[in-house]
């Protein structure tokens, strides 16, 4: 892709199986090249769809039992 950074950070991540269906699922319906794609723009989507729909910010009101710095 054109916007993605040209400095990436590894992360690992486990998943159960029906999660990974569902990424491959979305991935194939979607034309994305590789898991790790599909990944990241479901990421992507996730963010920007958190963006719009959080009541008290960019990600929403923090949870009543965070701790305040």
């Amino acid at each position: 892709m054109a916007h993605e950074s040209a400095q990436m950070e590894k992360y690992q991540l486990l998943l159960a199986p029906h999660e990974i269906k569902q990424i491959d699922d979305w991935r194939y319906a979607n034309r994305k090249a590789s898991r790790a794609q599909a990944v990241r723009e479901l990421i992507r989507l996730g963010i920007a769809k958190s963006k719009e729909t959080a009541p008290g910010g960019e990600f929403g009101d923090p949870a009543p039992d965070a701790v305040k710095p």
